[in-house]
């Protein structure tokens, strides 16, 4: 994509102002139920469905306990299937909306559902005594799924000795089987495979059956493991998925889809968290698929985790829950972090031009749960490095008591073999005065609202070999004089390393040996409104409302901080776009770039 047809997207794209205020702006609860009445009918399933529309989640009520649903809550737009109601009864179920600090009121419909007695609508009673159609004999044909029984995928996730938690995306021992097993690949972004104590054998209780020793664990809200196209038989549509887990059915979500789209599914499991137990959930397909595939999802944080094990998928002769995948959500629909970065307006991302580049962007939950951007970043993997990490910094990121999480690993989103392995520091040569720290881009203390947040500044993608005299000196200084320039408008911030091909740096390897390239500079690049609280977002400011700065730094090559002030080093941000090739802050006003004033940042 050449740069300008790059900001023409990104000024069609949908300015979004940060200001985490603005985000629990009330709005009001739509609700359409349709049909209101149906008659039951036990031969059709078809004819046993509703309709919801609505812009917010929703719970279903039935009046009886026989009269049985698919689902008990949805959200946004969906269906609910009657499964089953006695003959001659009649009960009704109440759809309503869920209040919350974003949709206050609340919207409810009832709809009737009544089996006549006999005859009547689908019921085989109250017709002639030939047999008709079906045969002289009179019998109804064999229907009998020929799979009922059948496992159709088992996963018990290996008995590897593991030293230390490893990610799901380089885990390799799997231990899947069942008749549909033999396409099935995962997927992952922050999911942990372990082995200790804590497992389903382990202290914490445990369910008959359980393997014990290795299972999956999902550290942080919105982390997700997907096992992708299990190979389902032929012509089957009830199904049974028993999955081991350490905490409630509120605290694990499971999604069922085809990659693209994904419906939640409802299952019972364990009352207490930290607790194993074998949950179940039975549904339906609304139609025969060849492939399916499970979403498995953290709805929140946890001080051990969400736990699981043991999956099991296979063929049973009655379902339950309607599975209509067709009517399912997108994954950006569901409120995870899929979201094409490159196709973003956000306020601190630079043009997105460069096809060498892999353009990555991370989701993290904030300080109440919420589900926000954390930050982006332009990979480069000749480098094994991000050439630059945008981010905004306001106080629903920095305010909070994560700390220092340490939590070094992989990034999930670019493959491990692109990225050095931090999993200890830097080495160097120690004669050439270098000593080299794993220099985050994004600092952790950006990032203290939730400890997933922070645990993300700890990925391999945001390190650079960094002289420690150089980051605990003059970049740490500046790091934090950064960081008090936050405002209610928001900062947006770009940090950035640069590679001069003409200046030889000390060499640094990873943990592994292999080379780790050295930046020969580093830089901040910093937007925001002079006031702080236009309550606007930067596309939509002018020239006069905005302030831009840039800091370039040269990276000692021995150990040592720098002998100025780092106010010495500020420059405009054009003078930076013209030393590294980069655009920043396309939606701003030129001018706003072509000259700094430091006095008015007040540094």
């Amino acid at each position: 994509m050449n740069r300008f047809f790059g900001f023409l997207v990104l000024l069609l794209g949908i300015a979004l102002v940060t200001n985490c205020t603005n985000d629990t702006e009330t709005k009001r609860a739509e609700l359409t139920v349709t049909p209101n009445s149906i008659t039951f009918d036990p031969n059709v399933a078809a004819n046993n469905i509703v309709t919801v529309s609505s812009n917010t989640e929703w719970s279903v009520s039935p009046s009886h306990t026989d009269l049985k649903l698919d689902k008990n809550r949805g959200k946004d737009n969906g269906s609910i299937a009657v499964l089953s109601i006695p003959a001659g009864k009649s009960y009704t179920f109440t759809v309503k909306t869920i209040t919350s600090n974003v949709f206050t009121n609340e919207v409810n419909t009832t709809v009737t559902v009544t089996r006549p007695a006999s005859g009547g609508s689908g019921d085989s009673g109250g017709g002639s005594e030939s047999g008709g159609d079906s045969g002289e004999s009179g019998e109804e044909p064999d229907t009998t799924d020929p799979n009922i029984g059948k496992v159709v995928y088992k996963e018990s996730f290996g008995t590897k000795s593991i030293s230390s938690k490893t990610y799901a995306d380089t885990y390799s021992s799997w231990s899947t089987t069942g008749s549909g097993a033999e396409s099935v690949e995962y997927t992952s972004s922050g999911a942990t495979v372990r082995n200790d104590d804590y497992g389903s054998a382990g202290k914490v209780g445990t369910y008959a059956g359980a393997s014990g020793g290795v299972y999956v664990r999902l550290p942080y809200a919105n982390n997700w493991l997907i096992v992708n196209d299990i190979t389902l038989p032929s012509g089957s549509v009830n199904y049974s998925l028993t999955i081991g887990g350490g905490q409630s059915a509120d605290d694990l979500d499971i999604y069922l889809g085809d990659g693209t789209k994904w419906v939640a599914l409802d299952y019972e499991n364990a009352t207490d968290y930290n607790k194993w137990a074998l949950g179940e959930a039975k549904f339906t397909l609304s139609e025969p698929r060849k492939t399916l595939s499970i979403r498995i999802v953290a709805p929140k944080e946890y001080q051990h985790g969400a736990n699981f094990d043991d999956i099991t998928l296979k063929v049973i002769e009655e379902g339950g829950q309607i599975i209509n995948i067709a009517e399912g959500h997108s994954p950006g629909e569901t409120g995870d972090d899929t979201v094409d970065v490159t196709k973003m307006s956000w306020a601190e991302l630079p043009m997105m031009d460069d096809d060498d580049l892999q353009y990555v962007a991370h989701f993290a939950a904030d300080a109440v749960g919420k589900n926000i951007r954390n930050f982006s970043m332009g990979f480069d993997k000749s480098k094994k490095a991000a050439l630059w990490v945008a981010y905004p910094i306001h106080t629903c990121y920095t305010n909070g008591n994560a700390g220092r999480t340490e939590e070094w690993g992989y990034d999930p989103k670019i493959q491990a073999n692109q990225q050095v392995n931090l999993e200890k520091s830097y080495k160097e040569d120690q004669s050439t005065g270098a000593d080299y720290n794993r220099g985050h881009q994004l600092a952790s203390a950006d990032r203290q609202a939730s400890k997933q947040m922070n645990a993300q500044t700890y990925y391999y993608s945001n390190m650079t070999p960094q002289q420690s005299a150089f980051n605990s000196g003059i970049w740490g200084t500046l790091e934090d004089k950064v960081r008090s320039k936050q405002c209610s408008d928001t900062l947006y911030v770009v940090t950035g390393v640069h590679f001069d091909p003409k200046v030889k740096m000390p060499e640094a390897v990873d943990a592994d040996g292999a080379d780790a390239p050295v930046p020969t500079h580093y830089y901040k690049v910093l937007i925001r409104t002079k006031s702080g609280n236009t309550g606007k977002a930067i596309s939509e400011c002018s020239a006069s409302e905005l302030m831009a700065i840039g800091f370039w730094m040269e990276h000692p090559k021995t150990n040592k901080s720098l002998d100025k002030s780092y106010k010495e080093y500020a420059v405009s941000v054009e003078d930076i776009e013209e030393l590294t090739g980069h655009t920043f802050f396309p939606t701003a006003p030129a001018k706003v770039k072509q000259s700094f004033d430091i006095s008015e940042w007040k540094f």
